[in-house]
């Protein structure tokens, strides 16, 4: 297992302009992540000057440039889905503020370069339990507001002032060494989650860690990324906001690179080494949680 999250207050970097430095980043572990991600390089390569930070398990699957910066990464939280907060970290080591976009995603047109504010900003967010509205039927959605509800009691937080992150895009930026404690926090909720059952949910950990740590988290549109994201797009074109046309090349090159056909012997093959990971990642959560019983376990 890799070591906790490690992140310093760098000097900040500046242009000619005096233009706050930030980049994209993302994390691709995993065949599909990483063909998608190949896709989300190529936008941001023709529609930015930014650059793209990548955490991956085959660097050399990504051609380096210098708008590309690629980095090896070992897959630790059990889900994998905690494992953004290492991809954050490493942005901030090199930059002011980053932009997280997930792998599956399309950048459609220029990006105009933005000035972020100090701590979160999210393209899309809400009250944290209006999030997990209604529960009638489903289990999950108890589930989960349970453990909110647990884990907020420990850091003594009223929950109408927590906000639910959507992870798939979201920025951050350096606010006076906060940052630090927000990622430590991250990592000790997220494994809080994970512990008991819950692999996902990284938006509502972010949410819960920004507020203990009262890192600024806020609600930004970011009209200056105009992006595709497949089940953004689905309840858009449901909504009647965007034409399904128009976006049918990107639904069909997404349904091909994510859900590839295989064998059944690579379908079996797969559910095997998932299942073999998953036990491995779970081995080694409980035995760093027993560090912290206290917070962990009572």
């Amino acid at each position: 297992m890799m070591p906790s999250v490690q992140l310093t207050n760098t000097p900040t970097h500046e242009t000619k302009e005096n233009l706050q430095q930030f980049c994209f980043c993302t994390l691709a572990i995993g065949a599909k992540y990483r063909k998608l991600a190949v896709d989300l390089a190529a936008d941001l390569e023709k529609f930015s000057s930014q650059p793209l930070l990548i955490l991956t398990d085959k660097p050399q699957d990504f051609n380096q440039s210098s708008q590309l910066l690629v980095f090896k990464h070992s897959q630790q939280s059990v889900g994998c889905y905690h494992d953004k907060r290492y991809v954050i970290a490493k942005a901030l080591s090199l930059y002011d503020a980053c932009v997280f976009v997930d792998a599956d995603m399309r950048i459609l047109k220029d990006v105009a370069h933005i000035q972020w504010q100090p701590g979160i900003s999210a393209r899309s967010c809400a009250n944290i339990l209006q999030h997990y509205q209604p529960v009638e039927d489903r289990p999950d959605r108890i589930k989960r507001i349970e453990m909110i509800k647990k884990c907020s009691q420990k850091f003594n937080l009223d929950l109408e002032q927590v906000n639910f992150v959507s992870e798939f895009m979201f920025a951050v930026a350096k606010d006076s060494g906060k940052e630090i404690k927000f990622l430590e926090l991250w990592e000790k909720i997220g494994n809080y989650f994970e512990l008991n059952g819950i692999y996902d949910s990284e938006g509502s950990v972010i949410g819960l860690a920004a507020a203990a740590q009262e890192f600024p988290l806020r609600h930004q549109e970011m009209p200056e990324i105009e992006f595709f994201n497949e089940k953004i797009d689905a309840i858009r074109i449901r909504k009647a906001q965007v034409e399904q046309e128009k976006l049918q090349a990107y639904f069909e090159n997404h349904k091909q690179k994510a859900f590839p056909q295989r064998s059944l012997l690579e379908k079996i093959t797969s559910r095997i080494g998932k299942f073999a990971r998953y036990l491995y990642f779970l081995a080694g959560l409980r035995v760093t949680t027993l560090k912290d019983l206290v917070f962990y376990y009572s």
